[in-house]
């Protein structure tokens, strides 16, 4: 790869972040960082509280820019993703004379619940958290891609970024 990209892959639970990067990982040698692991193994009572989340995104950022030192290319996964965050992770992208591109994956509350509980992953979210995680998402208006994951097979999603990123000829 001649290249090197951040590419952050994000949207509510259920939108289809997981299978998407598991094509593009087939398709291209990224490394991965999944913001649900550095999750795991960073918060021990797994509760979602803002300190929770900013120790997260330090510990994000620290693995970005080890893969950086590597200059490797990137995939990352996540649930939150806000305006402030994006930008943060475009600048260090920049200075390091990477590519960034962001796609937001979107779906109805309808269609994710009934993925998640297809999947045997219906997470209990109370009715305020599921709101907070749609406004963050909702809210950042500067996704390079937006894509509605309803009624497209996972080959079409797959295509529609496949195809954008080859316009950089990765």
């Amino acid at each position: 790869m001649s290249k090197n990209i951040i590419l952050i892959i994000y949207g509510l639970p259920g939108v289809g972040k997981s299978s998407l990067i598991k094509e593009l990982l087939n398709h291209y040698e990224f490394d991965c960082l999944q913001i649900d692991n550095i999750w795991d193994k960073c918060v021990s009572n797994h509760s979602y509280t803002l300190e929770n989340s900013k120790f997260v995104f330090k510990e994000l950022l620290q693995k970005i820019k080890k893969v950086m030192i590597k200059k490797q290319s990137l995939v990352v996964e996540g649930v939150f993703a806000s305006k402030s965050r994006l930008l943060e992770i475009r600048n260090i992208a920049k200075s390091h004379n990477y590519i960034f591109k962001s796609v937001l994956l979107i779906a109805s509350e309808k269609e994710i619940k009934r993925r998640l509980v297809m999947k045997n992953k219906e997470r209990k979210i109370s009715s305020k958290n599921w709101n907070i995680l749609k406004e963050k998402t909702d809210s950042t208006s500067i996704a390079d891609i937006v894509l509605c994951t309803e009624n497209k097979s996972q080959k079409n999603i797959v295509d529609l970024v496949i195809s954008e990123l080859e316009l950089y000829e990765l």
